[in-house]
């Protein structure tokens, strides 16, 4: 999965921890020293990396370049795997994408170049290092390369290169968009969702030029910043990039996007790309560096930095991508493809992971349905973090939907996060819906909270009730300002007229029914990324 594999632990000392029996009921087929993965077995022995859980990136990798290749209508499409490691992912790549096509294995370990070539002489497919090898289905081709080295001896060559390294992908993708032809595709991959979800809040901004956020929205802003660095370093090279695929899934960020040439285009990433004030009650406003009128670039009016709900002043983070996070008519067409039978078979209600070939489907089908179906907003309400500003417990998640469709909003689940919804709500109905769940259907937490909060203001009027107060009435302190959210969500409710009802409809009821494989089970085998 990575250059420099000869530094992680090897797959057959990972094994070891393993439980095998498991494993195979899982879909991981074990036969001596070998793994079965696509109909490709592969030594485990070799000293190479192996995640079975990545079996569910690769196989909706292989769903997504097949599509491409179909839409483009490319016979021999030259595909490059920078990180090729044991070479798993590019023989079945030589295997299973459609058309006679070019791949070229790549590793910078000499000893993983020398596994690629066994391990695709051992699954029918001639190869050598350092040479170009015809088959019948496809051509191969091994390097033993720095892959910025190779992709910038090769401009504007290659239709698909797929970058997966140990961590960040920022050091590769310079390279990455000068070696692809206009109209390729660029996969990436980014395990460092530490480094994308601001731990420490530095690294983000070394690694990719943005600052970001440790909120209960991270994982679609580490999508965003992934984008927005692609589509900056992009502009460099006077070329744009159209997002088709971008995920936030298990532990790392997996994004396609087509690169195009377009000097024109490639000006509007400054349109494409801004700052946000975010404030830690969900607040968020937009703040673009430029405008433009008739024409031309302006720069851009910011907003007030102090926050309408809570008062807080609001930090600044970014630049994040703000536009469409996925191509609707790509994603319809690559779910489309997925076996029916997969997708209808039943898990009896179990918790799953994605192993076997039709829980993969069944997982793929999922993700990329909740990615369809998304609002195109920019981040998601995750409710229960809502519930927690008042310290309350998580209210449904269908009662929240329905109250909001009650009062006009559409909604959607998200990809990123369960229990969370996309929406163009404001902030104000959200923590109205949640407070008036509560009041409605449960009176006693409702009463209980608001004794509380009517208790603590009497000690505000008194200071010499509670010292600590010392009698302000200014939101200074945490707890006075989740007592100024209520109000303001109160006073939104008022002031708007909202409809206090959490009658479910059947458009929410659907939208809230488990209807498939959504996220995975944690608990499986090789779960997360290893250490170096």
């Amino acid at each position: 999965m990575a250059e420099g594999t000869e530094k992680m632990e090897n797959a057959l000392s990972r094994g070891k921890d393993l439980d095998i029996k498991g494993a195979t009921s899982r879909g991981k087929t074990l036969d001596g020293e070998f793994v079965e993965e696509g109909g490709v077995r592969i030594p485990t022995g070799s000293g190479a990396f192996y995640n079975p859980v990545q079996k569910f990136n690769r196989t909706m990798t292989i769903r997504i370049l097949n599509e491409y290749i179909r839409q483009t209508g490319k016979e021999s499409a030259k595909v490059l795997e920078c990180m090729s490691a044991s070479g798993l992912r590019g023989i079945r790549y030589c295997k299973e994408l459609s058309g006679k096509n070019h791949i070229v294995f790549n590793d910078i370990s000499k000893s993983s170049c020398l596994d690629i070539v066994s391990n695709c002489k051992n699954n029918g497919i001639g190869a050598e290092l350092d040479g170009v090898v015809e088959n019948e289905t496809c051509t191969v081709e091994v390097r033993n390369e720095d892959c910025r080295v190779l992709m910038l001896q090769n401009k504007g060559v290659f239709d698909v290169i797929d970058i997966d390294p140990f961590g960040t992908c920022a050091p590769f993708v310079d390279s990455a968009v000068e070696s692809l032809a206009s109209g390729g595709m660029l996969c990436v991959t980014s395990t460092d969702t530490k480094v994308l979800c601001d731990k420490p809040p530095e690294s983000s901004y070394k690694y990719y030029g943005s600052v970001s956020t440790n909120c209960s929205y991270s994982h679609e802003v580490a999508v965003r910043i992934i984008l927005s660095y692609l589509s900056r370093i992009a502009s460099k090279y006077g070329r744009e990039i159209e997002p088709v695929v971008s995920l936030s899934m298990d532990f790392f960020i997996r994004v396609f996007v087509i690169v195009r040439s377009g000097k024109s285009q490639s000006r509007e990433v400054c349109l494409n790309n801004t700052m946000f004030y975010l404030c830690c009650c969900l607040n968020q406003a937009e703040l673009p560096q430029f405008r433009k009128e008739d024409g031309y670039f302006k720069h851009a009016r910011g907003p007030s930095g102090v926050c309408r709900v809570c008062d807080r002043k609001m930090s600044l983070y970014g630049p994040f991508w703000n536009k469409p996070l996925h191509s609707r008519e790509f994603v319809t067409n690559v779910i489309e493809r997925i076996s029916p039978e997969h997708i209808q078979e039943k898990t009896k209600g179990e918790k799953e992971s994605a192993f076997t070939e039709a829980q993969i489907d069944r997982r793929i089908h999922g993700m990329l349905a909740l990615a369809l179906e998304e609002e195109e907003t920019l981040f998601y309400y995750a409710i229960p973090y809502l519930a927690k500003m008042f310290t309350l417990p998580i209210p449904p998640l269908l009662s929240i939907v329905s109250f909001l469709e009650h009062n006009g909003y559409t909604t959607s689940l998200t990809h990123c996060k369960p229990n969370a919804i996309k929406t163009a709500a404001p902030l104000e109905l959200m923590y109205l819906g949640v407070l008036e769940y509560f009041r409605v259907h449960q009176p006693a937490i409702y009463g209980a909270f608001a004794e509380k909060k009517a208790q603590y203001l009497a000690e505000i009027k008194d200071p010499g009730a509670n010292p600590d107060t010392k009698g302000t009435l200014g939101p200074q302190t945490n707890e006075q300002r989740v007592y100024l959210v209520f109000d303001r969500a109160m006073s939104y409710g008022t002031a708007r007229s909202a409809v206090i009802d959490f009658t479910p409809t059947a458009a929410c009821k659907k939208l809230t029914s488990k209807r498939y494989l959504k996220f995975q089970d944690k608990s499986g085998l090789g779960w997360g990324p290893m250490k170096k």
